[in-house]
């Protein structure tokens, strides 16, 4: 119960929401509810890493370390994140959605390991803006959430990877201008519907063979608009598959590049 609370507070730390009465009582009510015991999450047995080779791994170890303060991402995530970065071909590199910059560094470690001299580029639109557009299904935010970032910091944590570029504005038209074709590998964590909707759409038509991209929060509780964006980029476009992945991301790949 301890291990839980603190998780839990943890959480609410780390969320731009956590002094709105609203988000504390939406927290206040999912402890209660996680408290029940024919709700408790599966997790006994726990999870069995010590044959994990990943978690062996001196560099995905090291990346991991580096970027725990400056990401929202658990170690899960940022595992899963490692392993697609290795497997995907050629090309460029790109994350939408960088925030405070942590994620976009690990996959440039990942792109040193996997990937050498690759170019990458972190697009969000840091302190200057929060939110584009939010829908009805983007309840749970507000237009100045994720605003507690820096431009300047992110350039910086990322200056010692001279194949990064940090580019401010929404996406995609903070793309405008870069020759962005080729694309390898997107990390496309922007949260709600129509960022999803409008960087998908953009994507679709610029990725190299043996490209993904890499949906954060695809089945989150508080981000429907997410797998919404994608069920109609699917619709859309046949020719793509998706992979949820385990905890709550998702993999999208075009048949005809694999």
């Amino acid at each position: 119960m301890i291990r839980e609370m603190r998780q839990h507070l943890a959480n609410w730390k780390a969320n731009p929401r956590r002094a709105e009465l609203p988000y504390i009582f939406s927290r206040l009510r999912e402890l209660a509810r996680n408290r029940r015991p024919e709700l408790e999450p599966p997790l006994d047995p726990p999870v069995e890493t010590s044959s994990v080779a990943l978690l062996h791994d001196p560099a995905f170890l090291r990346s991991v370390a580096q970027v725990k303060d400056r990401t929202c991402l658990d170690a899960p995530r940022l595992a899963n994140l490692w392993t697609l970065v290795r497997t995907v071909g050629p090309g460029k590199f790109l994350e939408v959605g960088s925030f405070r910059g942590g994620t976009a560094l690990h996959l440039c470690n990942a792109i040193d390991c996997f990937h050498p001299g690759s170019p990458f580029y972190s697009f969000d639109p840091f302190e200057q803006a929060g939110f584009e557009n939010l829908t009805d299904c983007d309840h749970v935010f507000k237009a100045a959430d994720f605003t507690n970032t820096r431009y300047e910091e992110v350039r910086a944590l990322l200056a010692g990877k001279p194949n990064a570029q940090v580019m401010q504005g929404f996406f995609p038209a903070a793309a405008a201008g870069l020759e962005l074709d080729q694309i390898a590998f997107c990390h496309l964590d922007v949260d709600i519907y129509a960022a999803t909707r409008d960087s998908l759409n953009f994507l679709s038509t610029r990725l190299a063979p043996r490209s993904a991209v890499m949906l954060d929060d695809l089945d989150h509780c508080e981000t429907p608009g997410v797998r919404m964006a994608v069920e109609e980029f699917l619709a859309g476009h046949p020719g793509f598959l998706l992979f949820p992945v385990f905890p709550c991301q998702g993999i999208l790949i075009s048949k005809a590049l694999w």
